[in-house]
């Protein structure tokens, strides 16, 4: 049961409760892995059962847009299901309204042309995503004005299952009828026509209200009009779609710049247009320098970050208004960033996931060498989420260009799932003969090493992961397999195989620390590794370098301590110091503060007071 101040899934600390919607409880919480807040929402139990869940989920992760708040997760725990989101700072549009603030015309088309841009792309997913409960308080105004469409958890798709409610106030008269309703696009458009003829005039808009109520209005007729065509009561006499409605506002937002200040004469006129286009230029070539410089970090970065990083940055790209328009024009550039989130989402085991940006991948690269890794990695990640059925028919639709080895590998794969693990090995065993893919044959190593742990066979699981090393060319693996090597280490009892296992967790520590863009996690770790390998000076000497990188993190000095401490225990008795261990361990509480999910400071609390004699 989620509670305020308690951990939800070792990773979002709940902060407080935001509210209560029409599908369920809204919590802000402190993702603690990567430092940010985020909303979780509880779905009542009742729109559970109506949910299909893994359906909803793949549906609300794969939308990206500058307008909507990024879902980053999808989680059952005991029972109970929650979305975990993007927490937008700002107000929506009902705080404004009750603080009794107007806005002014431009600023009113401004933000109906950019809800009318969201739901344009919701309606062009395929099949279309109804929202069916716009409303003041379901649209945010971000801090830097722009809006953003909340609450689109609980829509659903045309022809699809009936989940989610609605606002009476600004619901289409057809969906209160009930009987026999289908949604579509035109309860979208009645909904933001009604919402914003409240926000223009102050009225609750229901049919029945508003024919003895005389209704003014402080914005141009032209504007008005188009709001109360949205809100026509028979739907075939609205705007049929967002479009008509989004090209209606364009042509009264361009008459009213127009009346702005006008200029006389032709050569007025065509300075206007000069300096609009100079400025449209500048501002492109300003967007796309800033595209260049943020994929390019995001790329060099992603592989010293962990999966969920590696998500969470990726889909910023993508959501970063402007960069959509470059990424269209740039199909490559977007497959990358598309293959980093899905790679992100394979490593933190989320394979639902990970296999539809795979599959988004390779659609944009058609007919290429990446196409084909992306749909073995499609077909991969279809088979581990446990959709055997979607990954063969993935294999007879589009694997034809996939190589023999790698149909092989897939094969062995399908066993694996089939709990056929012995046969499973066999085929590994025979690629890692004869093949020839590095790829392949790491992952194959890798499995062995897998079941050797499985059958706790840690000489199977060493000769594994020794043969791994061989094939392993980038961080991520060599990290994986160096936390492989520590497994072992702390599990065994063996003392030359824990000395072996410490000393194969170094060499690939000291493989991801070589490179220029190590992370701090990285180098703390081999820290640690050489302190269990009792090489205590070179420990400190990292860690003193970390604490200079970092130094309100206090990680570092908390292992200075540990080592200082390992250090002097090797020395007579009478010989050994404890200020400097005091003095490390003492910054490391001042830097951790308050702060109670970290065992090994509890562990240190208990050094500092052994040595202080209390």
């Amino acid at each position: 049961m989620i509670k305020v101040g308690g951990v939800l899934d070792d990773r979002y600390r709940v902060l407080r409760e935001l509210g209560q919607g029409g599908g369920g409880i809204i919590f802000q919480a402190y993702h603690m892995t990567l430092q940010k807040y985020v909303v979780i929402k509880k779905i009542k139990d009742e729109k559970v059962k109506a949910l299909d869940v893994r359906k909803e989920a793949d549906i609300l992760k794969k939308l990206h847009h500058p307008y909507l708040p990024q879902v980053y997760d999808f989680l059952i725990v005991d029972g109970e299901v929650f979305t975990v989101m993007d927490f937008i700072d700002g107000h929506d549009l009902r705080w404004y309204m009750d603080s009794g603030i107007l806005f002014s015309e431009q600023q009113l088309l401004r933000m109906l042309l950019e809800l009318c841009e969201v739901l344009e792309y919701l309606h062009g997913q395929r099949p279309p995503i109804i929202h069916r409960d716009i409303k003041p308080g379901n649209i945010m105004i971000r801090e830097n004005g722009e809006i953003c469409l909340i609450d689109f958890n609980i829509s659903f798709s045309e022809n699809g299952g009936r989940v989610g409610g609605y606002s009476y106030y600004f619901a289409p008269p057809e969906q209160l009828s009930g009987s026999g309703y289908v949604p579509d696009v035109r309860g979208d458009v009645y909904s933001l026509g009604a919402t914003f003829f409240y926000v223009m005039t102050g009225v609750r808009p229901r049919e029945s209200s508003l024919k003895s109520t005389v209704v003014e209005t402080a914005y141009s007729k032209g504007l008005f009009r188009i709001i109360r065509k949205a809100m026509e009561k028979q739907p075939e006499k609205r705007y049929q779609n967002i479009g008509q409605m989004r090209r209606a506002l364009e042509r009264q937002a361009e008459g009213a710049y127009r009346l702005v200040k006008p200029l006389a004469g032709a050569a007025g006129l065509l300075v206007v247009l000069l300096l609009g286009m100079a400025l449209v230029l500048w501002r492109r070539e300003k967007q796309e320098a800033l595209f260049a410089q943020q994929y390019s970090a995001y790329v060099l970065a992603a592989s010293s970050e962990d999966g969920a990083e590696r998500v969470t940055d990726g889909l910023e790209i993508l959501n970063t208004e402007g960069f959509a328009r470059i990424l269209k024009q740039r199909p490559k550039q977007r497959a990358v960033v598309l293959e980093e989130i899905a790679d992100g989402y394979f490593a933190e085991e989320n394979y639902s996931s990970a296999a539809s940006y795979y599959a988004e991948a390779a659609q944009i690269q058609p007919d290429s060498i990446g196409q084909m890794a992306d749909v073995r990695d499609q077909i991969l990640a279809l088979i581990r989420s446990g959709n055997l059925e979607e990954a063969r028919h993935c294999v007879e639709e589009d694997g034809s260009g996939l190589s023999n080895e790698t149909l092989q590998y897939i094969e062995a794969e399908f066993l694996v799932e089939e709990n056929e693990k012995e046969a499973a090995l066999k085929q590994m065993d025979q690629l890692l003969e004869s093949g020839q893919e590095r790829d392949l044959l790491l992952r194959c190593c890798l499995y062995g090493a897998q079941y050797g742990r499985e059958t706790e066979d840690y000489d199977r699981e060493l000769v594994y992961l020794k043969r791994a090393e061989e094939y392993a060319d980038t961080l991520e693996y060599n990290r994986k397999i160096g936390d492989l090597f520590l497994d072992i280490w702390q599990s065994d009892t063996k003392k030359a195989r824990k000395q072996e296992a410490l000393a194969g967790a170094e060499r690939c520590y000291q493989k991801v620390c070589q490179v220029q863009n190590a992370g701090y996690v990285d180098r703390l770790n081999l820290a640690m590794i050489l302190e269990m390998k009792g090489s205590y000076k070179d420990a400190l000497e990292l860690l003193k370098a970390l604490a200079q990188t970092a130094p309100e993190d206090y990680r570092a000095y908390r292992e200075a301590a540990f080592a200082l401490y390992g250090q002097e225990q090797q020395k007579p008795l009478k010989n050994r110091a404890k200020e400097p261990i005091l003095y490390y361990g003492k910054l490391a509480q001042q830097y951790y503060g308050d702060r109670t999910d970290d065992e090994q400071m509890e562990q240190l609390k208990a050094m500092l007071e052994r040595l202080q004699g209390k």
